[in-house]
């Protein structure tokens, strides 16, 4: 994924967003970003929350359960697997390639993060980043309006690459 999007978008601002079900310091996420050239958004910030916490999202109790929706007991590798969904941890990532700059990102944070209604609207809290237009991106040219700097974006928004579809944008 790293190569395919390195290779057929550079040069231009790129944002992946997603649900990887891999922890920050998984060899799958640290090849990602690396060799995609990428920042996390959420590591650079602050602080760097738990988006998948079944100590208190009651929506990943069927993440941990130790039989299946048709009552059979889990295999001891999917035992494994419900053991390892019991801890908490930050599987959920906003990516942005080489054009972005630590210094464009803003803040990144975690929300949606309690009960409304007796609900938590996901099995993952959210996450999102506030993130400047990233500033190699702009036209060296500056163009002015009744003696003012207008900023002229060379930006295009949209597409913005989801990995998961529970990933709401």
């Amino acid at each position: 994924l790293g190569d395919r999007i390195k290779s057929e978008l550079e040069g231009k601002p790129v944002v992946l967003v997603g649900d990887f079900n891999a922890e920050p310091t998984s060899y799958e996420m640290l090849k990602l970003i690396h060799d995609g050239h990428f920042l996390d958004a959420m590591a650079i910030s602050e602080n760097d929350p738990a988006t998948w916490d079944p100590e208190r999202n009651v929506n990943t109790r069927y993440s941990r359960n130790t039989i299946d929706a048709a009552g059979v007991n889990l295999t001891p590798f999917e035992l494994l697997g419900a053991w390892y969904d019991a801890k908490p941890r930050r599987i959920d990532y906003i990516l942005l390639n080489s054009i972005f700059h630590e210094s464009d990102i803003r803040q990144a944070n975690t929300f949606l993060t309690e009960q409304r209604d007796g609900l938590f609207a996901s099995d993952h809290y959210a996450v999102f980043a506030d993130v400047k237009e990233p500033s190699s991106s702009k036209g060296d040219s500056q163009v002015f309006e009744n003696g003012v700097p207008r900023v002229e974006s060379e930006i295009e928004h949209l597409p913005i690459l989801s990995y998961d579809t529970d990933v709401g944008f």
